[in-house]
């Protein structure tokens, strides 16, 4: 274990810009041709590729689209099953 020292903490990012991040990368892939997009964000967007996987699945749930959020070897995926 390795203790590293720091000058405050992180300012706390509300679930509502995580959702506007999600909403966002599946709107960006609606308009593109490609049926399969690797998604990648940055770390003010979410903590991990796991989070943004699921905050994605739970969008495309809500909201009834014809896609799928997956995880393959840590990195993230959008297909559209159309």
């Amino acid at each position: 274990m390795k203790l590293n020292p720091v000058n405050g903490l992180p300012e706390k990012v509300t679930h509502r810009e995580y959702l506007k991040a999600g909403q966002k990368a599946l709107e960006e892939f609606k308009k593109i041709p490609d049926k399969v997009v690797e998604v990648t964000f940055t770390k003010e967007e979410y903590s991990n590729s796991c989070s943004a996987v699921c905050m994605m699945a739970q969008i495309i749930v809500r909201d009834c689209l014809n896609m799928a959020a997956l995880m393959r070897d840590g990195r993230s995926y959008l297909v559209k099953l159309y």
